[in-house]
């Protein structure tokens, strides 16, 4: 058996109904789970560009990539599973978490001293919580998330999934 692996899939695909359905149906019969899935619309609104985070074998892996290639709608597809080699190759990885958490008048102050070492910024507060947003690496956000949750309770978060954007082509 193979060993599980973590893997980060960017697709450039038309912008028309129906497609999400198809590719996630790839995933489906191979019987990996979507961990996250970031889908937005291109500059030309004819396509937009996903991001597909999943867990699976690594040998699967290598086969959805070949199926989601053969799909009509599917422009292209790439494995972007190796971060480093991403970032070497010029593409941009990011993420996006909204956290909420308790904070009162009297911890306000320090909370937002690690909130300036993060880069997250307040966006709501009210007497009792406060929300916050922070972009970067996920490494970053699980930095800040285990951070705040050894002191501070956290009422909820979320997190968009992996953004990339693919390397410069001349």
């Amino acid at each position: 058996m193979s060993d599980i692996q973590k893997s980060t899939i960017g697709l450039w695909v038309s912008n028309i109904s129906g497609v999400l359905v198809r590719i996630g149906g790839v995933f489906s019969r191979r019987g990996h789970n979507i961990d996250s899935l970031n889908v937005a619309t291109a500059l030309d609104s004819k396509f937009a560009h996903m991001t597909i985070t999943c867990k699976g074998p690594k040998d699967g892996l290598a086969q959805i990539i070949k199926q989601l290639d053969k799909l009509v709608d599917v422009i292209w597809v790439k494995d972007y599973s190796n971060s480093q080699e991403c970032r070497e190759a010029g593409r941009v990885i990011r993420e996006s978490a909204l956290i909420r958490l308790c904070a009162d008048a009297t911890n306000r102050n320090d909370l937002c001293l690690v909130f300036d070492t993060f880069r997250a910024q307040v966006v709501h507060m009210d007497d009792k919580t406060m929300t916050i947003h922070v972009n970067g690496d996920s490494s970053k956000i699980d930095k800040l998330e285990s951070l705040i949750a050894a002191s501070h309770n956290i009422i909820d978060a979320v997190r968009s999934g992996l953004m990339v954007l693919p390397e410069i082509k001349e």
